[in-house]
């Protein structure tokens, strides 16, 4: 299932309905919602991110690693320095939501 998460997460409209919500707020779209989740359950146990997904904004490769010394995501291809919201920005416009 996960070779084809890719997949799934690119479909047009997908979205996640919680009671959670407020009344009358729509679905949430499933890539928010799952990078919010993964987000809880790290900060839940004390992880810090390992590397991203994402390209790269400065050279387009997928060679992101998080710098706990830095606190920010370190490309290891080209040295650029994208903090973990820009990650998940990145993340977010990759898949076209």
């Amino acid at each position: 299932m996960v070779e084809q998460l890719p997949q799934v997460l690119a479909l047009e409209g997908l979205g996640v309905v919680s009671e959670l919500r407020p009344a009358g707020a729509g679905p949430m779209n499933l890539v928010e919602w799952a990078l919010g989740w993964e987000g809880r359950l790290r900060a839940a146990v004390g992880e810090a991110p390992v590397e991203s997904f994402a390209r790269c904004s400065g050279c387009g490769e997928r060679s992101l690693r998080w710098d706990g010394k830095v606190g920010v995501f370190v490309c290891g291809t080209c040295g650029v320095q994208v903090s973990e919201v820009e990650e998940r920005g990145l993340v977010v416009d990759e898949v076209g939501v």
